[in-house]
């Protein structure tokens, strides 16, 4: 198969925010080297979408279905409640050819403002960590952690507002950013 054969499927992922007392911080999930697409790499929470977000949708588009997976994934990767209601559309990326997998994923962002512990299931997911976007951004530029280009240009967003609430208010004025190839 070459890589223009490669089918795109579409996914979700999503920053959670929460404000600590100085700037907002963010959770990366490390996931476990043996993966194909991704393997320890630093993300956000998310992955494709299923069949039964559409159908939990009720025929809505595509976008409905993005947030419920978007929702989905964080429990299942992170053990994490959230409301789709709250997410607010960030930006839209393809995975850029060539790869063995591509995805269409749809970014959203929510505030966190739950006291619940991540919990990873130590599979897919090996470890987390609460970052201020500027230090997840060091870890990367010295090399201590592999962030994709989509995550990393989203730390780089977020880095430059002081508070979450101002990042979020950022995004929901304007229409999110589109990222293909």
């Amino acid at each position: 198969m070459s890589d223009l054969d490669v089918p795109i499927r579409p996914a979700a992922t999503v920053v959670l925010l929460r404000q600590q007392r100085r700037r907002p911080e963010v959770l990366l999930l490390h996931r476990n080297r043996s993966l194909v697409f991704g393997g320890d790499y630093w993300v956000f929470p998310g992955g494709r979408l299923d069949q039964q977000d559409y159908l939990d949708t009720a025929g809505e588009c595509r976008t409905a279905a993005a947030r419920l997976a978007a929702v989905r994934e964080t429990l299942e990767e992170a053990q994490l409640q959230i409301d789709p209601d709250t997410l607010t559309a960030v930006s839209h990326w393809t995975t850029p050819r060539p790869s063995p997998k591509r995805y269409s994923t749809a970014f959203f962002v929510t505030l966190y403002q739950r006291t619940e512990e991540v919990t990873v299931d130590g599979h897919e997911i090996v470890d987390y960590q609460w970052l201020e976007p500027a230090q997840a951004i060091a870890h990367y530029l010295r090399g201590e952690k592999k962030i994709m280009p989509p995550t990393l240009h989203t730390l780089e967003e977020i880095a430059r507002h002081s508070s979450a609430r101002d990042y979020i208010a950022m995004c929901a004025a304007r229409e999110p950013l589109v990222f293909a190839n």
